[in-house]
Order: C-alpha cells, then structure tokens, then sequence
C-alpha cells in the first residue's frame, strides 16, 4: 500500500477460516464455561469439486443463518472497518470489499454439500441445525448492506460458485445420496441459492455490488457473441461455447450483460485444466475477458504479472500490449456509451475533482486537483496537489542492489538498485514504452532523476518513497555520490560503494521455505520453479533431476561480450565476460549452455544450467563464483534422482 498496490479484503469462514472460539463446547464436544462462542459445532465434511480422495476434509464449522453466528460476523466486519479507516492511505488503497463468512476452502461463496453413501451427509447436518434458504439470504443481506454502508466508496464483491450451497428446502427437506429430497417438499434448483444471492446484492447496492468469478482461462474458439458488446441478455446456456472454447463463466457473463459490474481473476495451474501462467497466457486471457464479457476488471497472481512485467519490457506477445495498456481497456469502458449502465457507477480516474473545505468562522475553501494529463503537451502525467513541497530525502542505509537480488549494500555498473526515503516523486508510476527512445530507457520519469558519480542512470519506477534505477554502465569504481532530483530540489549527496561486479541471484523474499531461500530457479517451460513440490500454493513446483536445464537469473554480473550498455534492450547474442560457474553443493555444473544478458530484458542476466549428478534433496545449496570469487548469497533449489 505505502508503494501505490492496491487490496481487496474478504474474511473467509470455511475449513481455514472459522476461529475455533465461536462454537459453544471443545473439540471433544464438551461443554464450555458460559456457552462458549453459543455457536453449534458442525461436524461437516467435503472435498473441492472432487479433488481429493475419499470423503473430502474433514472441517469443523457454524450454521450461517444461525443468528448468533451472523452477529458474531458482523462484529467482525465492523471492527475490521475501524481499524482500516485510522489511516487515510489503508483506505485509499482497498478496491473492494468482498461478501464472504459462508465458506468450505477459499474466499467463494459456497458451503458444503455433499451427500455421498458411507460419508457425512452436509444438508441433513445443516438442515438438523436450522439452515434453511431464507436464513442464507437474510445472512448475504445483512452483509451486504453493513459493507455498504461501512465502506462508502467502495465496491463489494461477489465471488461466485454458481452450485454452491447445500440443497434444503424451506421445510427443512434435504438433497440425500440417492438425489432425493428427504421430505416430501421440493428443493432448490441447482444454482437458485447463489443466483438469489446475486439478485439481492444488487437490488440492495445496485451497480456497487461487482460480481466476479476466479476461473478465468485463456481464450478459446467458438464463445457465442464473441465480440459484440454489449451482451444481449440470453438465457445461460446460450453463453455455453463448444468444449475447450474456454468461455468465461456464464453467470459472471449475463450479469455483465444486465448492466452490472463483473471481473474475474485468472485460474492457477491445477490437474484438471490449464492455469494462466506465461506472458503469452496473461495476453490470452486479457483478451478472452475482452471479447467474451463485459467485465471491467482483471486479477491475476502476482507472480505471474512479476514474469509477464520483466519480459520484453512488459509487451505482450499476441496483442503487443502491456498490462497496463489492457487495464486502461477495461477501464474506458466504465465510460463506454456503449455499456450504458455503467457510466452511472462513475468514472475511477477523473480529470478534475473538487473538495470544499467549511470552518466555522471562516470563508468556505474550494480545492481543485486536476489530472496531469489535462495540462503540457498532452503527455499522460499524474496531477497532484502540493501542500509544503519538501525537497527529496533519501534515508540512511537507503540505497541498495535490488532486494530480490540479494540486496547489497555495495552496486556495480549496470546493475539494480532500490533508493528509499520520502519527497522521492509526486507520484507513483513505472516506465511505459511511451517512455522509451527506441530500444534506450528513459533516464527520468515525472521529473524524477538518479545521477551517480555525475551519469544518469535510468530509471524504472518512482514513488514517494521509492525510487528503482539501473546504474550506468561507465561509472566508475570506488566511492560515488548518488543524487536524487525531483521538480521541488535535490537530495543530499548519497555516498555509496561501486564494485566492478556486485552479482546476485534472483531468490525473492517470499522464496523462504523453514529459513532456507531458494533460488527462483526455472525449468524450460518458463513456468515451473524447481521448488519442493507443493511448497507455495498455486506456484507450478517440483525438483530437478541430473541431466536436466535450469534457467537462474541475476543482476550484477558485469559486463558482456559483445558490449551492451546499460538502459538498452538486449537484442544480439551475447556472452558473460568473466568466468562463470555453479556449484550443486560441492559438485560444479559441468554445463552452463548460456551466461549473458537475457535477451528482450534490460540489466537481467540469465544462466542456463545443466543440473549435475548429485544427491536426492530437497535443500542442495546452490552457490557460484564469477572469475574465480565466490558469491555471497546462500540459496538452496530441489533435485531428486
């Protein structure tokens, strides 16, 4: 948030969200002291579409549409929204809040259901308990309502299973193993639950209430419509395209297609169908939620926008596009006359916007913000208001390689570095191809410049409080000073060690596993990380085996031969200048197919590696020297046998 990311919050209730406090006796079903939580102990279990073996998991859950269970939840909410409205910028940066609190594994909205012979019977345990479909809507209602009116300004979201809720009837009926009802009454249909829960949302908050769905593949052929915006209103099946047409989700499509808000989030790799994990799949699917839907927004996992952002400068393959380029798509059409509801839920990015301040004895003060794009040549700038403009400060300790990259104190030429501080810009933006010269980067962003030992440096990202450079090829060894510029003044010289080479392996922070950090080390696909297998949730893993090519990545390494300076697009075959070599513990990597500038990218190296033969382990250290000095990091990848 401090750095310009934006958040959506949702507080699931399901298998790894439900604290155990709520529930009136222990997990030996003893009572507790005073009733407890006065929340009946569920004993319920279930699997995710089939997905695991057996019965499913075994979970411990409340009755939503128990009265004590909703007020439990509410409270919840209303305390969670004090404590992110004590700051202005925690506020500023949550794009949406989600309904959830009915849960099995994730943040969708769904319940257990299943009823299978030799197995727990979900409804007749939630039928036992009172859950009946009008305590289910009185739940999403009241939700629904309290985060509207808790988070004025913000959307709230729907995060759709269409099957999602046990099928009971009004009479307590149930769905049995046999697909019968239990009582004499009828049952829900299939998807009733969930669609009535949709109906509500927006009769309730109207165009604020967004429906979403987390399945989004990469397009397909033959989705009917494709194209025609906006949507005509058609029964669902008429959304249904032929097998492996890959359409996004029907209910998300016709609510879009009924004037309300929609988005979807992108699949991760799973057994059963293909995830949304290369630059070549982001473009895809960017363009199946833009031709087959009327949706507004797009979310994807970070770690794929991470690879999609440093690949070809961030143009994607298909459509030539970034993924900003595609964001401002979805957004113009917020302003579509075409989509004629949608313009009434207002315009996110506005050129102006208007604030009167009234003091009690003073005269009422009216300020203005104006967009930069509303002003110069016409070049997009972000506008901003100035109070007490400071000159820029950068803080001790403050300027360092970059972070994923081992984070050293000392640089190199025409390596990464991150400059921390405050009054670093007025803004927060990343370069764009808008701002490049050809294939050169640019060396300022929004008036924001980086100067060492007297070069410019290009820079890449700007923010109030942080600054990502690439230093200059020709610097100099030794002590020099860095200077930061923006339009207010300059920063105080920061004096700062240069090496001829200051090398670092890209192993990310978030790449520890029991205080070990893993190299994010690739396999040819571009997509899987030789990892332990399973060893982050949704990120493609397994090990490595003798024989097989790895790709490392790295900045630091000095300079190449031939020459490429810094701020260009590597374009040519190149190759590293010093002697390069990989260690698998104490085994050296005989083959190293390729060392040099990774082609398409701008101060990344990359090293292909042949894993040798060494012992099966999930932690093998991984070093390497660079003419003849060892690194200083201590990174670990994956090998079986």
């Amino acid at each position: 948030m401090k750095y310009g990311k934006l958040f959506s919050l949702a507080i699931k209730a399901g298998n790894e969200g439900t604290p155990d406090w709520i529930f009136s006796t222990n997990p030996d079903n003893s009572p507790r002291s005073g009733g407890g939580g006065g929340v009946l102990r569920l004993r319920l279990q279930d699997s995710d579409d089939g997905q695991a073996s057996g019965c499913g998991v075994r979970m411990d859950l409340g009755n939503p549409t128990n009265l004590t269970y909703r007020r439990h939840y509410q409270a919840l909410l209303t305390e969670v929204a004090k404590f992110i409205k004590t700051r202005s910028d925690w506020y500023r940066a949550l794009a949406y809040m989600r309904v959830s609190g009915a849960n099995l594994f994730s943040h969708e909205n769904r319940l257990p259901k299943g009823c299978a012979a030799g197995c727990t019977c979900n409804p007749a345990v939630l039928a036992a308990d009172g859950y009946r479909p009008s305590g289910l809507y009185a739940f999403y209602d009241e939700q629904t309502k309290l985060l509207g009116d808790l988070f004025p300004g913000k959307a709230i979201g729907y995060m759709l299973i269409q099957d999602g809720f046990p099928r009971i009837n009004e009479t307590g009926g149930y769905l049995t193993s046999s697909g019968a009802s239990s009582n004499s009454s009828s049952l829900p249909a299939f998807f009733e639950q969930t669609q009535t829960n949709l109906d509500r949302g927006q009769q309730l908050l109207g165009l604020r209430f967004a429906v979403a769905h987390n399945g989004l593949q990469i397009k397909g052929n033959g989705c009917p419509f494709d194209g025609l915006h906006p949507k005509p209103v058609r029964p669902l099946d008429d959304y249904q395209g032929p097998l492996d047409s890959r359409c996004p989700n029907r209910w998300a499509v016709r609510e879009g297609a009924e004037g309300q808000i929609t988005g979807f989030q992108v699949t991760s790799p799973t057994k059963e169908e293909r995830g949304v994990d290369t630059p070549s799949d982001i473009d895809l699917a960017y363009q199946n939620e833009w031709d087959n839907s009327d949706g507004i927004y797009f979310e994807t996992y970070e770690y794929v926008l991470w690879l999609t952002e440093n690949t070809n400068r961030g143009v994607l393959p298909g459509s030539r596009k970034t993924v900003g380029a595609w964001t401002e798509d979805l957004h113009r059409r917020r302003n579509d006359s075409i989509l004629r509801n949608f313009p009434a839920a207002g315009n996110p990015f506005p050129a102006t916007y208007s604030f009167t301040f009234r003091n009690s004895g003073m005269t009422p003060q009216t300020l203005t913000y104006i967009h930069g794009g509303k002003c110069g040549g016409g070049r997009q700038e972000w506008g901003s208001i100035v109070i007490d403009a400071q000159p820029p400060t950068i803080k001790p300790g403050g300027v360092v390689s970059a972070s994923s990259y081992g984070q050293f104190t000392a640089i190199a030429p025409g390596s990464w570095i991150e400059i921390y501080g405050s009054n670093l810009a007025a803004s927060t933006r990343e370069w764009t191809g808008a701002d490049f010269n050809g294939l050169n980067a640019p060396t300022a962003l929004s008036e924001t410049t980086v100067r060492i030992g007297g070069q410019s440096a290009f820079v890449q990202y700007i923010g109030p409080g942080r600054v990502n450079a690439q230093v200059p090829s020709s610097v100099v060894a030794g002590t020099q000073p860095l200077i930061l510029t923006t339009a207010v003044g300059a920063s105080a010289p920061y004096s700062l060690t240069v090496n001829p080479t200051q090398p670092g392996i890209l192993a990310p922070p978030s790449f520890e596993i029991g205080g070990r950090r893993y190299a994010a080390a690739l396999f040819s696909d571009n997509a899987t990380y030789v990892l332990p297998p399973g060893a982050f949730p949704g990120l493609p893993s397994r090990r490595a085996r003798p024989g097989e090519t790895i790709v490392l990545y790295g900045v630091g390494f000095g300079p190449v031969t031939p020459a490429i300076p810094a701020g260009q697009v590597v374009q040519q075959s190149n190759t590293l200048a010093l002697p390069f070599q990989v260690f698998f513990g104490q085994t050296r990597a005989t083959t190293v197919s390729f060392s040099g500038l990774a082609p398409g990218a701008i101060g990344l190296y990359q090293f292909n590696v042949v894993v040798p033969n060494v012992a099966a382990s999930d932690a093998v250290p991984l070093t390497f020297t660079l003419g003849g000095v060892s690194g200083t990091q201590v990174l670990f990848v994956a090998v079986q046998n």
